[in-house]
């Protein structure tokens, strides 16, 4: 809230009802007290002075005999490091994940509310972020998602923006395989299904392996069904003969600007079938194909 001085009169004008606010410039040098405004208001002047006039009008009419002042402050919602034996508050209000909540509770001893109206440090939820929701946020306040995530974390939209990535910078993103979005672009997909290579499709907005299969056939893959599919590698990296992929936790802190933190640990998640390259008696194999643990863990091996 370090307004330039002629924007503070304009915009804080309408906050305290009076239509000339004087702001208390000492503030700016109390970095360990709370932050708040001061104002002088001014009250029964005759002619009413406006943002747009000079310092030296204001001045001018602070002389007038006529002219009353009250001291007034707005407090700006502020919250300093907490004391010592006091928790910080986790909203849990929009996750279903006991885990997330023990987690909070137990190991990070914070104190959970389904209060979203309080005054919680953070914030966990499911599913996305409105971008109305973090403009309501206070300063101190953090929250799991950023606005707009999905443009990554949805299969159809990440192949989309990492398509438009690769017209524009293809020797930086080569690492994907060919990638189509069903239905919109059925057509070209269709002319590629001629039985010799193998493709994957995945449901566009799913998760845990559900509703992924392979195939060679055009006649698998219903017209106007919503996949994301893409060429499988057929040749993938093996440990001990079995898939394996490789899950990174990373941290954006911040977008602007931009600032991720990379975890020294992660996880190596395995299929439980020996693989062999896809073929009809073997191509609907999922424990083979997929590295996805809710469908591994079943697999009895």
């Amino acid at each position: 809230f370090l307004f330039k001085q002629e924007k503070a009169y304009e915009i804080l004008s309408g906050l305290v009802g009076s239509e000339m606010c004087i702001r208390d410039s000492s503030l700016h040098n109390l970095p360990n007290k709370t932050p708040e405004l001061t104002f002088t208001k001014i009250n029964d002047i005759s002619s009413h002075a406006t943002a747009s006039e000079s310092a030296s009008g204001r001045e001018q009419y602070k002389d007038q005999s006529s002219v009353q002042f009250q001291k007034i402050s707005l407090g700006i919602p502020h919250r300093h490091l907490k004391e010592k034996g006091q928790k910080l508050i986790m909203c849990v209000t929009h996750t279903k994940y006991a885990v997330v909540k023990h987690t909070g509770k137990v190991v990070f001893q914070f104190k959970l509310t389904k209060d979203t109206e309080c005054e919680w440090d953070l914030c966990w939820q499911d599913g996305y972020v409105e971008p109305e929701q973090v403009r309501r946020m206070k300063p101190f306040q953090k929250i799991n998602h950023f606005p707009g995530m999905y443009a990554i974390t949805r299969k159809d939209y990440l192949g989309r923006n990492l398509t438009k990535m690769r017209k524009e910078l293809p020797n930086l993103y080569n690492f994907f395989p060919k990638t189509w979005m069903l239905p919109a672009e059925w057509l070209d997909f269709s002319t590629q299904l001629n039985g010799k290579r193998t493709f994957i499709l995945k449901p566009e907005a799913s998760c845990q392996g559900r509703g992924i299969f392979l195939t060679k056939r055009l006649e698998d893959v219903k017209q106007g069904d919503h996949y994301v599919a893409q060429k499988y590698i057929e040749n993938p990296y093996l440990i001990d003969g079995l898939k394996f992929d490789m899950r990174i936790y990373v941290l954006v802190y911040g977008c602007d600007p931009l600032r991720i933190f990379i975890y020294n640990e992660g996880l190596a998640r395995f299929a439980t079938e020996d693989y062999k390259k896809p073929a009809g008696n073997n191509i609907s194999e999922p424990c083979m194909h997929l590295t996805n643990y809710a469908i591994n863990k079943n697999s009895g091996k």
